[in-house]
């Protein structure tokens, strides 16, 4: 849940800054991040350890708790 929340998230903000001119780097750099951010997350669920991702850790936890 916290990977699609995350990732679904940075996909979104990707989308935005590539429709802007101004910002024409921005979208590699945050799909580089995305994947490297992914990696950790299928690293650390292979493992069995918890890990909240800063700021979205709470958020899914809150989802996770209203629909338990």
């Amino acid at each position: 849940m916290q990977s699609i929340v995350v990732l679904g998230g940075l996909a979104v903000v990707q989308k935005v800054l590539s429709s802007i001119p101004i910002f024409d780097d921005f979208p590699s750099i945050i799909s580089l991040l995305m994947f490297i951010l992914w990696l950790v997350l299928i690293y650390k669920a292979w493992h069995g350890e918890e890990w909240e991702v800063p700021f979205a850790g709470k958020y899914v936890r809150q989802l996770l708790a209203k629909t338990v």
